[in-house]
Parts: C-alpha cells; sequence; structure tokens
C-alpha cells in the first residue's frame, strides 16, 4: 500500500515535469499577510542603515526565517536580500542627488560595509558608477549648476 502512494506522488510529480511545471512551483508559497509585509517593510525603513539579517527580518514578522522567506518572495516577487539591496540603492539616489555628502558616505549611511561594495552594486542596478549618476542628474536638474567633486568649491571662490 505505501508503494502504491508513492508510485501516486511519483506519477503526479512526473505529469507536472512533463506538463513544464516543476515541483517547487506545485508548492508555491501562500502570500505574506499584509499587516506582516507591513511589518517587514517598516522594520527594512527603519533599519536600512544598519546590518539586517534575514532572522531579524523574519522575527519582526513572527515568522522562522524560511517560512518568511518564501512568502516575502511570493508576495513581492524579490528574496528578501535583493528587496533589500533594491530599499538601498534607491535611498543612496535621493542622498547623492540631494545632498553634498561623498560617495563613502553615502554608501555607509545606506548600509553599505564598503565603498567597493557600494559601486558594485550601483552600478549593477543603476547602469552606472554613483558619482556619473550624481552628476548626470545634477546636470539634469539644474541648467547651470555646477556639477562634479570641486562644485562647491567653484560656487564659493565664484569661479
Amino acid at each position: 500500500m505505501i508503494t502504491q502512494t508513492s508510485n501516486a506522488a511519483a506519477s503526479n510529480d512526473a505529469a507536472a515535469f512533463a506538463a513544464g511545471n516543476t515541483p517547487q512551483e506545485l508548492r508555491r508559497a501562500a502570500s505574506l499577510p499584509k499587516w506582516r509585509l507591513r511589518r517587514a517593510l517598516d522594520f527594512i525603513e527603519a533599519n536600512l542603515a544598519q546590518p539586517i539579517g534575514l532572522a531579524e527580518l523574519a522575527a519582526s514578522t513572527g515568522l522562522t526565517r524560511m517560512h518568511f522567506a518564501a512568502q516575502f518572495r511570493s508576495t513581492t516577487g524579490y528574496s528578501p536580500y535583493a528587496y533589500l539591496l533594491r530599499r538601498r540603492i534607491e535611498h543612496a539616489q535621493t542622498l547623492l542627488h540631494s545632498s553634498a555628502l561623498s560617495v563613502l558616505d553615502v554608501a555607509l549611511s545606506c548600509g553599505f560595509g564598503s565603498h567597493a561594495h557600494f559601486t558594485t552594486v550601483f552600478g549593477r542596478m543603476v547602469g552606472e558608477p554613483p558619482n556619473s549618476w550624481r552628476a548626470r542628474m545634477r546636470g539634469a536638474g539644474r541648467p547651470g549648476e555646477p556639477v562634479g567633486p570641486n562644485a562647491a568649491r567653484r560656487s564659493e571662490t565664484g569661479a
């Protein structure tokens, strides 16, 4: 009797595979309830500059790591880590555009451990390095505004 049940399950998995569905796709995670998603997103926003681990993020919602990760991905379409990186880069873009902070200071205030890691992730997600992006955004923002690392000095001296 046990063999028949196993064969039936194997047969269902084989039929699903033949139809183009893998067993993992058949066991799709349920969506994260809205209140738990809000808790997770609030936790991320409040801790963007800090290292955030999956365990801490899951604990903020009251779920285990793996259960949370599966439901988060099912709900948002992103893994928790990918979402966190995306939010950090969005925050970095805001800081690069609206502040005089150095790229290193922006990287550290957005939770990146090093300038190199920040530049790599920023380049991969945005398509250009942070300094180039900043110069292009500031140049497009206000005509006649000095652009570049010496911009503040030029405007102070009147040059």
